[in-house]
């Protein structure tokens, strides 16, 4: 069954930039992403702070889905605009403090419409900016147990929050239907907070992601 789908991704990806010669702007992005989760600042209500809980960031991994319009084939204009389905990996931590310690597990899972300015030049490189305003679907979780191992408690909560990026990035077009880029961007997630009988805990976390990905036109 895995060769099956990896036959027919391949053959996708062969096939979508021979789909018209003349593009006609409409194109598909999958994108890999490599990305930092922060915390931001963390608020500690009641009893929680004895928790020991403080910022931290963790490295994890998702992908993405966008589907876009690019303005230059029809009209050499260097914009483009995509609508983005994005899913991360997981960050989670432990922290320890005099009541007990406590697991923290976060996840953001975003939908994004982006606008990208390109700077089109007599290379195949072609260097862009952007930005983006959206959804953020935040999943934020906390457990935690008393130092001689006694259960404490478990609070956690799904938020959609709004959400916002900007970054830039540097695509190379192996034909006039298909190209890869790497980007940057800088990704607000919003306040996302969870209460509970002990008290409430909140984070404003953000990420900071690399991007690597295809863009197939047609």
């Amino acid at each position: 069954m895995k060769r099956i789908l990896l036959a027919l991704v391949m053959v996708c990806a062969l096939a979508l930039p021979s789909v018209s010669n003349a593009a006609s702007g409409m194109y598909l992005a999958p994108k890999f992403l490599m990305t930092v989760q922060n915390t931001g600042t963390v608020d500690r209500g009641n009893g929680m702070g004895g928790l020991g809980m403080d910022p931290y960031s963790q490295f994890t991994l998702g992908g993405a889905l966008a589907a876009g319009y690019d303005f230059w084939p029809q009209n050499m204009f260097p914009l483009r605009v995509e609508l983005e389905f994005a899913m991360r990996g997981n960050s989670e931590t432990e922290w320890s403090g005099i009541l007990g310690t406590g697991d923290m597990t976060f996840n953001s899972t975003t939908l994004l419409a982006n606008v990208y300015y390109d700077f089109h030049n007599s290379t195949a490189f072609t260097p862009y900016v952007g930005a983006g305003l959206g959804l953020a679907f935040n999943y934020f979780g906390v457990d935690w147990k008393y130092h001689d191992g006694t259960p404490g408690g478990s609070i956690d909560d799904r938020q959609t929050n709004f959400a916002w990026q900007v970054g830039a990035g540097v695509a190379y077009s192996f034909t006039d239907n298909m190209a890869v880029d790497v980007a940057y961007r800088y990704l607000d997630l919003g306040y996302t907070q969870v209460d509970g009988h002990y008290g409430d805990v909140g984070i404003r976390p953000y990420n900071h992601e690399i991007m690597l990905g295809l863009r197939f036109g047609f």
